[in-house]
């Protein structure tokens, strides 16, 4: 049985803002891939899209909840990776889009598809974190990205 076999769903509970401005407003909590290190402790192995508090490498303690979910109750030790979440526009061609992630990608590490137009980079500790910001903005400025942000 190899590691990725191991991993169970954590979840993270979000808290709305009041005026419902964030992409989370309708949701109550984001589900993460773990892997278990033993005594409650999990290291995050997806990268999240909706909290910004945490990140793919972290660690975190968590407890059953009452309906038996493993929810995140706090954060043990930082794995020192970055998320970067950008949005597409509409009118981006698909292949354009392949070929955006894949440069982002080569910076700073592996990307997870959200949806067709939205996705999530770790930012590892050793990527280009500059050549990153260099080509969001051009892509920004070019109107390829219409949202892009760094936690």
């Amino acid at each position: 049985m190899g590691e990725s076999d191991q991993f169970v769903k954590v979840f993270v509970r979000l808290e709305p803002d009041a005026d419902k401005r964030t992409e989370h407003w309708w949701a109550e909590a984001e589900s993460l891939w773990a892997f278990p290190l033993g005594e409650d402790a999990y290291e995050l192995r997806n990268i999240p899209w909706e909290t910004d508090t945490l990140h793919h490498r972290d660690i975190v303690r968590c407890r059953p909840s009452e309906d038996g979910r493993l929810q995140v109750v706090d954060v043990l030790k930082r794995g020192g990776h970055a998320t970067l979440r950008v949005t597409f526009a509409d009118s981006v061609p698909a292949v354009r889009r392949n070929e955006t992630v894949q440069r982002l990608e080569a910076l700073v590490g592996f990307a997870e598809r959200i949806s067709d137009r939205r996705w999530a980079f770790d930012i590892n500790p050793n990527g280009d974190q500059d050549g990153a910001r260099a080509l969001v903005s051009e892509l920004q400025r070019g109107g390829v990205l219409v949202k892009s942000a760094v936690t």
